[in-house]
């Protein structure tokens, strides 16, 4: 074979591969007479959610799945179409958090903290996606039918943080929209989000808690391990948020079907002594010298719960506090203390001490 035909041959086998490689011819879809516009529906938000100072970042607060009860066809041609699942609109621009889930489609809403995604059905896709289907070489009559997807999901999160206090807007989410493009676009369904939902961010003012354990002889002591009379320890949660959920998940179809639950707040507490730890499973810590006065020896302050347990230092625990959905309630977490013998000649002095009390609000 000579160069020419060798160059022929070349050009012969591109022009095949070309061929090979050509894409899917793109059709046209139309609406049927029953089915003659988009599914189009609105959707109710409602509630109120008291979003806790220590709820992670990356939490879910509020899940609403929605659905319509109506099939929806259109009539395509056996070709190639993109399905866009996609927003007709965003109020809000996407949030600079990427959830480890659904990624960086995470929008801002009205409230600083909170974030907003759509989900696709009850799967683990957020919008917008398109996805490219090809029916040009399946057999049968020269026209198919596509259906609309008809199930989503809303879904807030707590992205930041520090959350805002004030109310989201359901013109405000992002509103889902579901078309076919081929050589024509047609949209199958449309839906927006109506009505408010309520965020309450804040924490309970905390005051110092001073605590006089009084004065006592070495006589009240019977060796180490025992202890002087308890004290109370009373800290005061005043002018608290209304504890209202601190997550809401429900469910919303065309028919006006609704159904809505919460999950309660709860308010934690962890006690940590300023000074050393003498005895971690009896939650006694030691004393804390002046620099002046004299400090007792083989004596330390042991912290109790309500019930004389010891708290356990450094871990949290729940505070058994009713919440309420009161705006400005106040609320005691009942404490105990104590001196408690450490050593076996315990010396006179003073003893003082001192411990932080943290409250974990989820």
């Amino acid at each position: 074979m000579n160069s020419s035909s060798r160059a022929v041959v070349a050009v012969l086998l591109a022009l095949l591969a070309l061929l090979w490689a050509a894409p899917a011819q793109a059709g046209r879809c139309s609406y049927l007479p029953e089915y003659p516009s988009p599914l189009r529906f609105s959707v109710p938000i409602t509630g109120n959610i008291t979003v806790g100072r220590d709820v992670p970042v990356g939490a879910e607060i509020y899940r609403r799945s929605f659905s319509t009860t109506s099939d929806f066809t259109v009539a395509c041609d056996r070709a190639a179409f993109d399905y866009n699942r996609a927003f007709s609109s965003t109020p809000y621009p996407l949030s600079s958090y990427t959830h480890p889930t659904y990624g960086a489609r995470i929008y801002a809403t009205a409230v600083t903290g909170i974030g907003a995604a759509v989900l696709i059905g009850p799967g683990t896709v957020a919008l917008p996606v398109q996805n490219r289907v090809d029916y040009s070489s399946a057999p049968g009559n020269p026209r198919i039918s596509l259906y609309a997807d008809t199930q989503y999901v809303l879904v807030l999160f707590k992205i930041a943080a520090n959350v805002g206090a004030g109310s989201i807007q359901g013109s405000g989410l992002p509103s889902p929209w579901f078309n076919v493009q081929g050589d024509n676009r047609l949209d199958l369904l449309t839906a927006q989000f109506t009505g408010q939902l309520n965020i309450v961010s804040r924490t309970c003012s905390t005051p110092d808690v001073p605590v006089a354990l009084g004065t006592h002889q070495m006589t009240e002591l019977g060796g180490i391990g025992t202890g002087t009379q308890w004290v109370d320890v009373p800290v005061h949660l005043n002018n608290c948020p209304a504890f209202f959920a601190r997550s809401l998940t429900g469910s919303y179809n065309d028919r006006g079907q609704a159904t809505q639950s919460g999950v309660a707040n709860t308010v934690q507490y962890r006690v940590d002594p300023v000074t050393s730890i003498v005895n971690a499973a009896q939650s006694v810590m030691a004393l804390q010298p002046d620099g002046v006065n004299q400090t007792a020896t083989g004596i330390g302050i042991q912290i109790g719960t309500a019930a004389l347990a010891p708290v356990g230092f450094g871990t949290p625990r729940s505070s058994g506090l009713p919440l309420n959905q009161t705006d400005g309630s106040s609320y005691t977490l009942s404490l105990k203390a104590r001196y408690y013998q450490t050593g076996v000649t315990p010396t006179s002095g003073q003893a003082n001490g001192a411990a932080t009390i943290t409250l974990v609000y989820q």
